[in-house]
């Protein structure tokens, strides 16, 4: 039937399917006009040891975050180019991935119109003009006889 479990779970998905497809067409994009391999040649140019690949790693991830204000967009685009940039350099992929991941969700994080942030504005703003729409959290009515919480 036309309003059955998968149609609906399609229709659901469509907004995220939408999402992927921009973002790899994207990616595809700024990889076939070489600036990708621009990055990558500037950053291997630049660094003489391996501490000067990991802050390049860093900046770049940050500049990508900050650009897109999502942090998993900005590990799928700048994943290839982390992993190019430490390898000349014999650090491990899981290391670049733990660089990058650090420095966009922590940028992310504080970026004021990242996501993050846009959900708390959203929290604060049920709490003050609609408070039955946001009760407080349960743990708030709970009664402590100590002065302090240590």
């Amino acid at each position: 039937s036309s309003s059955g479990p998968i149609i609906a779970g399609i229709a659901g998905m469509l907004n995220v399917i939408t999402f992927c497809l921009l973002l790899f067409m994207v990616m595809e994009t700024t990889k076939r006009s070489g600036t990708f391999d621009m990055m990558i040649d500037f950053a291997v140019k630049h660094c003489k040891n391996p501490r000067q690949a990991e802050i390049m790693c860093a900046v770049l991830g940050s500049g990508s975050a900050f650009l897109t204000a999502q942090n998993t967009s900005c590990i799928c685009i700048m994943g290839p180019v982390v992993r190019s940039i430490l390898k000349p350099f014999g650090i491990e992929r899981t290391r670049g991935a733990n660089i990058i991941d650090s420095f966009c969700v922590a940028l992310t994080g504080l970026i004021p119109y990242g996501i993050s942030l846009m959900m708390l504005y959203v929290w604060q703003w049920t709490r003050v003009w609609c408070p039955r729409a946001c009760p407080p959290p349960p743990w708030s009515r709970i009664r402590s006889t100590a002065s302090c919480w240590w």
